[in-house]
């Protein structure tokens, strides 16, 4: 971290139907002098263990923002960036002080921010995670839910937390390929996160196949290497000067009288 070796990576997020980027991801990739490029699975988990997760993240956050930022005062469509944020981020520190200081630092508008956070940290204090999230939300900043899906309580996820965009685990899709079953459950989720107005997001898409399935039960937002493998901030600059951008959002309304209390309430 003190000698650079970090690097964001960006992956971008897109509509599957005309391929206009609704956004990007940052990862965090280490690029060491000598070992050459380590992998995230091998040194996260270390990062977390030793505690230096919480600066690695902030780190992160505050490139991806600054990238972000540097994007537009090019002149190049302005495009919403997504920051991971760990379990030790989100409750060892005071989060919403430290996004609040890098927008304000690096100038960028929060609008074009988006906070992932995973269900399994989500949901492991409920009631915290809920004012940490509304405080962030109440910034104008977004918030999604990643791997949802993977946890055990992904129902209590979306009637206890609010949220902006549910992005599926990417483990579901290879499940839903072989199974009717998985499927009905993958097109359940998509189906409920529509009555919910929330747009989904699947990640880990690969083939052709993947993706016209996801099309079919209304999943259209689609990211993975089907479309780009994260890219360095040279190469994805250079695609987004050719890019067109889009907004992510339910592509339909359905039962808009509909409350969110009447949907829980299994007498309604």
């Amino acid at each position: 971290l003190n000698d650079g070796q970090f690097e964001l990576y960006y992956q971008p997020k897109i509509l599957f139907s005309t391929g206009v980027i609704m956004g990007v991801e940052a990862l965090i990739r280490w690029h060491h002098p000598i070992k050459g490029f380590v992998s995230p699975a091998e040194f996260i988990p270390l990062a977390e263990q030793t505690g230096i997760i919480t600066k690695i993240d902030e780190w992160g956050l505050r490139t991806a923002c600054r990238q972000c930022k540097q994007w537009q005062d090019m002149g190049l469509p302005p495009v919403k960036v997504s920051v991971n944020m760990s379990q030790a981020q989100f409750y060892r520190t005071d989060v919403i002080s430290t996004v609040k200081n890098v927008l304000e630092e690096t100038g960028l508008d929060p609008k074009w921010l988006e906070i992932e956070v995973t269900e399994t940290m989500a949901m492991s204090d409920i009631e915290r995670t809920v004012n940490i999230l509304r405080g962030i939300r109440s910034m104008g900043i977004s918030v999604s839910m990643d791997d949802f899906g993977s946890g055990y309580s992904s129902l209590n996820v979306l009637k206890d937390i609010d949220l902006d965009i549910l992005k599926l685990d990417m483990r579901f899709l290879t499940t839903a390929m072989a199974t009717n079953r998985s499927g009905t459950i993958l097109s359940s989720i998509v189906r409920m996160a529509k009555w919910l107005s929330l747009p989904v997001i699947a990640e880990g898409v690969e083939s052709m196949q993947q993706a016209d399935y996801l099309k079919s039960i209304g999943c259209n937002y689609i990211q993975g290497f089907l479309y780009a493998r994260p890219m360095p901030e040279g190469d994805f600059t250079t695609l987004l000067g050719r890019s067109t951008m889009g907004e992510t959002r339910p592509s339909i309304h359905l039962i808009e009288t509909l409350s969110a209390d009447d949907f829980w309430n299994p007498e309604s």
